[in-house]
C-alpha cells in the first residue's frame, strides 16, 4: 500500500529533481508549521467556521444524536460511533494546530459529522416510529414531519443564495467580464494591469487564457507602484480603496462593480521628487501645498456624480479629465481660503512640471 501511494511522487522525483522537496516546503511541514500565503488564524477557526455557517445548525446534533446511537444502537454500532467521534476529534485537533488555515481543508470532517447525525437520526425516528406503532397514520405523520423539519431549513437557504447570488459577494469572480469590458474600451491598448490583493485562482485563469495569443495582461502585486497612465482593472474593495488612496486616476468604466482606471499620479510624491521640484524654484512648502490638492483630488473623485460633472466639463471645455480635475481641485482650494493666489499658481506651476 505504502509503495503504491509513493510510487507516483517517486517517479515525479525522478523526471523533476526538487519535487519531493518542494512538496514537503509547501504541502506538508512548511504549511503545517508556517503561515503560507496570508492564510491564518486562531486555534478555534475550524470550530467557528462550522458554528458560523458552514454546518449551523446541524453541529448542535452531533452530541445528541452521539448519544441516542449510543443508547439505541447494538455493540457493532457503539463501536462504529466511537470510532467516528475520535476520528473526528482527531483531524479537528490536526487541523486547529496547523499555522496555514483555509476553510477548505475542513471539508473531509463534513460526511463524517453527517454520518454521525444520520446514524443517530435513524435510531430516533426508528424508536419513535416504534412508540405510536399502534396509530400507523399518527407515526408516520409525525416521522415525515420531523423529516421535513431537518431539511427545510438547509434547501431553504440553499435555494435562496441560488436565486440572489450576487458577483458583489465574489467579487474575484468578475474578471472575466472586466477584460471583456477592457477589450471593447480599448481594442488597441497593448498591455493592462491587474492587482493582485490576494491568491485569486479565478484572475489566474482568466489572465493565462487571455494571455494566449500575446502577453497583454500584467497580473502583479499591488504593492508595486503604478505609473502614469498604467490601465488598471479592479474589483475588490480593498484594491479600489488602494488606489482610491494612493492615486490620481479616472475611473473609464464602473459596472456592477467591474472598474477600469487610468493613473495619473501618485498622491505621495517621494523626497527625490519634491527636492527635484524645489531645486527648479517653482515655489516653497510644495509638500504641504501637493498634499491640500491631493486630499481634494481624493475628495472630488470619491463623489461619483462630482467626477461625472468634471467629465462633462471636460468635454465641452476640450480638455481632458486630469486637466479638468486639477483645474476644480484648485479652485476648491482657492474658494475655501486654503490656498493664496501666489500658492494657487505655485500649485499649477508643479503639477504642470510633474506632468511635463
Amino acid at each position: 500500500f505504502v509503495v503504491f501511494i509513493a510510487l507516483p511522487y517517486l517517479i515525479r522525483e525522478t523526471l523533476n529533481p526538487g519535487y519531493l522537496k518542494a512538496v514537503y516546503a509547501n504541502e506538508l511541514a512548511g504549511r503545517y508549521l508556517e503561515v503560507k500565503e496570508g492564510h491564518s488564524g486562531p486555534f478555534t477557526f475550524y470550530i467557528m467556521q462550522m458554528i458560523q455557517g458552514d454546518f449551523s445548525p446541524w453541529i448542535y446534533l452531533i452530541l445528541p444524536m452521539a448519544g441516542i446511537a449510543f443508547w439505541k444502537g447494538d455493540e457493532k454500532l457503539r463501536s462504529l460511533i466511537s470510532y467516528l467521534l475520535i476520528l473526528l476529534l482527531g483531524y479537528i485537533l490536526i487541523l486547529s494546530f496547523s499555522q496555514t488555515k483555509i476553510h477548505w481543508y475542513a471539508a473531509p470532517l463534513y460526511p463524517i459529522m453527517a454520518f454521525i447525525i444520520a446514524l443517530g437520526l435513524w435510531k430516533a425516528l426508528a424508536w419513535i416510529y416504534q412508540v405510536l406503532e399502534p396509530n400507523r397514520t399518527v407515526s408516520a405523520s409525525f416521522v415525515l414531519l420531523i423529516v421535513f423539519t431537518i431539511f427545510y431549513e438547509p434547501y431553504h437557504a440553499a435555494i435562496l443564495r441560488s436565486a440572489q447570488s450576487n458577483l458583489k459577494e465574489r467579487p474575484e469572480l468578475n474578471y472575466r467580464d472586466l477584460i471583456r469590458d477592457g477589450d471593447a474600451l480599448f481594442p488597441d491598448q497593448q498591455t493592462f494591469i491587474i492587482p493582485k490583493f490576494d491568491y485569486n485562482s479565478h484572475t489566474d485563469f482568466y489572465t493565462e487564457l487571455a494571455n494566449q495569443d500575446r502577453e497583454r495582461i500584467q497580473y502583479r502585486s499591488i504593492k508595486t507602484p503604478f505609473s502614469k497612465g498604467d490601465t488598471i482593472f479592479f474589483s475588490e474593495r480593498e484594491v479600489r480603496d488602494h488606489i482610491n488612496k494612493n492615486y490620481v486616476r479616472q475611473i473609464i468604466s464602473d459596472t456592477a462593480g467591474r472598474s477600469i482606471a487610468v493613473i495619473f499620479a501618485k498622491m505621495d510624491l517621494d523626497q527625490e521628487t519634491f527636492e527635484l521640484i524645489d531645486r527648479s524654484a517653482l515655489c516653497q512648502n510644495t509638500k504641504h501645498l501637493y498634499s491640500l490638492y491631493t486630499q481634494q483630488v481624493a475628495i472630488v473623485l470619491s463623489d461619483n456624480e462630482w467626477t461625472k460633472l468634471i467629465l462633462e466639463k471636460a468635454n465641452l471645455n476640450k480638455v481632458t479629465f486630469k486637466a479638468q480635475l486639477g483645474k476644480d481641485a484648485i479652485y476648491i482650494l482657492k474658494l475655501d481660503n486654503k490656498i493664496s493666489e501666489e500658492e494657487e499658481k505655485c500649485v499649477e506651476e508643479f503639477i504642470s512640471f510633474l506632468d511635463n
